[in-house]
């Protein structure tokens, strides 16, 4: 109940849920809710491949094992 009450108050007062500092009112009117210093983190620790497949469309992969399971020839 009172994370939920502080989580509130972050998001209408315009403040970075990771950190707490403010977010400029361009930015949080962009739909951020993180600051550009912890956005730019969170953007950084994403990461992903993307894999065409037989007979299908390109597919996004995000874990390396099951980017290892989907080509043959990968190193054991």
């Amino acid at each position: 109940m009172l994370l939920e009450h502080l989580l509130e108050l972050l998001y209408i007062m315009k403040y970075c849920i990771v950190c707490s500092d403010e977010i400029s009112s361009a930015r949080y009117g962009l739909g951020y809710k993180t600051c550009l210093c912890c956005g730019d983190k969170i953007a950084k620790a994403r990461k992903h491949c993307i894999v065409p497949l037989a007979k299908s469309n390109y597919q996004p992969v995000t874990n390396p094992n099951t980017l290892k399971q989907l080509n043959k020839y990968a190193a054991a």
